[in-house]
């Protein structure tokens, strides 16, 4: 049911928060290196590269450094970037918030759960008698905002339903949990 990984992953979903940063300065660098040559200034890599100023503006090093994007869509993708690497953070922030912080390594399933049932669009998870529910769900939606933000929840990781990138978790009862998703590829 939630072990599949044959859902369309595109980078942008499946990327950390620290690589979308990453990716965002290096699309930041690449439009002002852009935005410089406009201006009459050498587009350059950098101090190192070895290519003279002539070969900096030749159509063949631009269209290297630059590839077929013009800058204000580089600048737009790094400004989605840095977006989703500030959104990833503050969910793993938010939903781990009050929870001790060896909480998004442990997996919240162990000694927790009784039993799974399969539904037709997720699991329900039966905890074991006096687990408090509340705490519970609170662990497991610390644990897949941290797998988000770490770029985790690709199916990389093994049969784990908290690492699947478009479900929802939500208490039940006192002792049942749903982890459900409108995917087809991932309920």
């Amino acid at each position: 049911m939630f072990g599949s990984s044959d859902r369309d992953s595109g980078a942008m979903q499946t990327m950390s928060a620290k690589e979308h940063g990453a990716a965002a300065r290096r699309l930041e660098n690449k439009a002002q290196a852009y935005e410089a040559w406009l201006s009459g200034g050498p587009l350059s890599k950098g101090p190192s590269d070895g290519i003279s100023e002539g070969e900096q503006n030749s159509p063949a090093y631009l269209y290297e450094f630059l590839g077929d994007r013009p800058a204000p869509a580089d600048l737009e993708h790094a400004r989605q970037h840095a977006e989703t690497a500030r959104r990833l953070e503050t969910l793993a922030a938010v939903e781990c918030l009050g929870l001790p912080a060896e909480s998004g390594k442990l997996c919240p399933f162990i000694g927790a759960v009784a039993r799974v049932e399969n539904l037709d669009n997720g699991v329900r998870v039966f905890l074991v008698e006096g687990m408090p529910v509340d705490k519970v769900a609170s662990h497991m939606r610390c644990h897949h905002a941290l797998a988000k933000a770490r770029g985790l929840t690709n199916g990389e990781m093994g049969s784990c339903p908290l690492y699947l990138d478009k479900i929802r978790i939500r208490t039940v009862s006192d002792r049942e949990i749903e982890l459900l998703s409108d995917d087809p590829t991932t309920a």
